[in-house]
Protein backbone atom coordinates (compact mmCIF):
# COMPACT_ATOMS: atom_id res chain seq x y z
CA UNK A 1 0.00 0.00 0.00
CA UNK A 2 1.38 3.50 -1.15
CA UNK A 3 1.66 6.31 1.23
CA UNK A 4 0.51 9.53 0.95
CA UNK A 5 2.71 12.23 1.28
CA UNK A 6 2.39 15.02 3.68
CA UNK A 7 1.01 17.87 2.73
CA UNK A 8 3.89 20.05 3.43
CA UNK A 9 5.98 18.21 1.02
CA UNK A 10 3.37 17.84 -1.60
CA UNK A 11 3.45 21.84 -1.47
CA UNK A 12 7.08 21.88 -1.79
CA UNK A 13 7.57 19.39 -4.70
CA UNK A 14 4.79 21.74 -6.27
CA UNK A 15 6.70 25.15 -5.66
CA UNK A 16 10.10 23.12 -6.75
CA UNK A 17 8.36 22.52 -9.92
CA UNK A 18 6.60 26.00 -10.74
CA UNK A 19 10.28 27.30 -9.97
CA UNK A 20 11.80 25.49 -12.07
CA UNK A 21 9.76 26.16 -15.29
CA UNK A 22 9.97 29.88 -14.20
CA UNK A 23 13.87 29.10 -14.92
CA UNK A 24 13.38 27.10 -17.70
CA UNK A 25 11.57 30.14 -19.86
CA UNK A 26 13.80 32.79 -17.90
CA UNK A 27 16.63 30.82 -20.06
CA UNK A 28 14.74 30.62 -23.05
CA UNK A 29 13.90 34.19 -23.23
CA UNK A 30 17.69 34.71 -22.69
CA UNK A 31 18.70 32.64 -25.56
CA UNK A 32 16.18 34.18 -27.79
CA UNK A 33 17.32 37.85 -26.78
CA UNK A 34 21.12 36.48 -27.11
CA UNK A 35 19.83 35.41 -31.04
CA UNK A 36 18.15 38.77 -31.44
CA UNK A 37 21.10 40.64 -30.21
CA UNK A 38 23.66 38.41 -32.54
CA UNK A 39 21.41 39.34 -36.02
CA UNK A 40 21.18 42.92 -34.98
CA UNK A 41 24.81 43.28 -34.20
CA UNK A 42 26.42 46.46 -36.67
CA UNK A 43 28.87 44.04 -38.98
CA UNK A 44 32.45 45.24 -38.57
CA UNK A 45 31.02 48.86 -37.05
CA UNK A 46 32.94 49.24 -33.35
CA UNK A 47 34.50 52.63 -33.12
CA UNK A 48 34.35 52.62 -29.01
CA UNK A 49 31.48 55.22 -28.84
CA UNK A 50 28.49 54.84 -26.76
CA UNK A 51 25.41 53.82 -29.03
CA UNK A 52 21.92 55.31 -28.76
CA UNK A 53 18.57 54.76 -30.02
CA UNK A 54 15.69 58.04 -29.59
CA UNK A 55 12.15 57.25 -30.64
CA UNK A 56 10.49 60.26 -31.47
CA UNK A 57 8.01 62.40 -28.75
CA UNK A 58 8.40 63.60 -25.08
CA UNK A 59 11.55 65.90 -25.96
CA UNK A 60 13.30 63.44 -28.49
CA UNK A 61 14.83 66.35 -30.20
CA UNK A 62 16.43 67.83 -27.02
CA UNK A 63 17.76 64.70 -25.85
CA UNK A 64 19.19 63.99 -29.43
CA UNK A 65 20.46 67.97 -29.54
CA UNK A 66 22.72 67.50 -26.44
CA UNK A 67 23.61 63.83 -27.18
CA UNK A 68 25.41 64.82 -30.46
CA UNK A 69 27.33 67.25 -28.97
CA UNK A 70 29.55 64.36 -26.71
CA UNK A 71 31.73 62.71 -29.26
CA UNK A 72 32.28 59.08 -27.37
CA UNK A 73 27.77 58.89 -28.26
CA UNK A 74 26.91 58.12 -31.22
CA UNK A 75 23.20 57.82 -32.60
CA UNK A 76 22.37 53.65 -33.79
CA UNK A 77 20.56 54.00 -37.44
CA UNK A 78 17.93 51.38 -36.86
CA UNK A 79 15.72 51.64 -34.41
CA UNK A 80 15.00 47.95 -34.23
CA UNK A 81 18.60 47.22 -33.05
CA UNK A 82 19.05 45.69 -29.02
CA UNK A 83 22.55 46.75 -28.98
CA UNK A 84 22.24 50.25 -27.31
CA UNK A 85 23.51 52.13 -24.15
CA UNK A 86 21.08 54.18 -23.49
CA UNK A 87 17.24 54.27 -25.21
CA UNK A 88 15.11 57.43 -25.27
CA UNK A 89 11.22 56.93 -25.22
CA UNK A 90 7.69 58.21 -24.55
CA UNK A 91 6.68 55.98 -21.84
CA UNK A 92 3.00 55.55 -23.03
CA UNK A 93 4.47 54.00 -26.05
CA UNK A 94 6.16 50.33 -26.13
CA UNK A 95 9.82 50.50 -27.44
Amino acid sequence: MKKEEPEEIVRYNKYTEMTQEKLRGRKEIQATYNEVSKDNRIAGIDDGNFKFCIVAGNNSALVRRVLETREWWSELPDKQTTLFNFKWCPTSKFC
